[in-house]
Formats: structure tokens, C-alpha cells, sequence
């Protein structure tokens, strides 16, 4: 299994932070002590840390081994493809296309990458 930063420390980490600080807040509000209220909501910083951590880092990694696997084709369709060229390549020629359908809960998802191995060559809009 792959790890991610994204899904340890990402934008949505922040609602941890806004909680633990409402958390505090309201501990100092209650009039409890500082040793207390320094414990408590370091204990709710872990808690909710962990608790926004699972379904971020679920849905992360889904969607990152999905473009790792599909990046991964393109190399492999662009390799095949210049082996069987076998000598210089034109620029169209190194464009190299990968669709992949993946099935998320009863959804089935298709998604079409596209890479060009040349940074010389643009697209051009055909007009009919």
C-alpha cells in the first residue's frame, strides 16, 4: 500500500484544528483547570484527528491508485507503440491514450487519460 501526504495532511485536516479550538474554548469558558483543559483537548486533537483522517485518506487513495495506474498504461501503450514503430517518431505518433473503467460501489467510472511524450506539437482544432 502507497501513502499519500494527502491523506495525512490535507485541507480538510483543518476542520481537527477548528474543532480542537472550539474544544479549548469551550473547556476555558467551563472555568476547568489549565492542566485539564491543556489534556482534554490535546485527547480531542487525537480523536478527531484520527476521526477525519479515515474517510480522507480512503477516498485519497482510491483516487491517487487510480492516476498511478493510469499513468502507468500510458507509458506502457507509448512504449509498445514506439516499438513498433522502431525508428523516428513524428510528433502525433507519440501521443499515447489509456481508458480504464473502475467500479465504485454499484458505479462504474471511466476515465481517459492522454499523454504526448513532445512538448513541440499542439493541437489543432479541425473545422468541418
Amino acid at each position: 500500500m502507497t501513502f499519500y501526504s494527502e491523506m495525512f495532511f490535507s485541507k480538510w485536516h483543518l476542520i481537527t484544528a477548528a474543532m480542537t479550538v472550539i474544544a479549548w474554548i469551550a473547556l476555558i469558558a467551563g472555568g476547568y483547570e489549565r492542566r485539564v483543559v491543556l489534556r482534554s483537548g490535546m485527547g480531542a486533537m487525537v480523536f478527531l484527528y484520527v476521526v477525519t483522517t479515515i474517510p480522507i485518506a480512503t477516498i485519497t487513495y482510491q483516487e491517487k491508485s487510480v492516476d498511478s495506474w493510469m499513468r502507468q498504461q500510458i507509458v506502457h501503450h507509448y512504449e509498445e507503440k514506439m516499438k513498433r514503430l522502431g525508428g523516428p517518431a513524428s510528433d502525433i505518433d507519440r501521443l499515447a491514450v489509456s481508458a480504464g473503467s473502475f467500479k465504485s460501489k454499484d458505479v462504474y467510472k471511466i476515465y481517459i487519460y492522454a499523454g504526448i511524450e513532445t512538448y513541440r506539437y499542439e493541437f489543432e482544432p479541425q473545422n468541418e
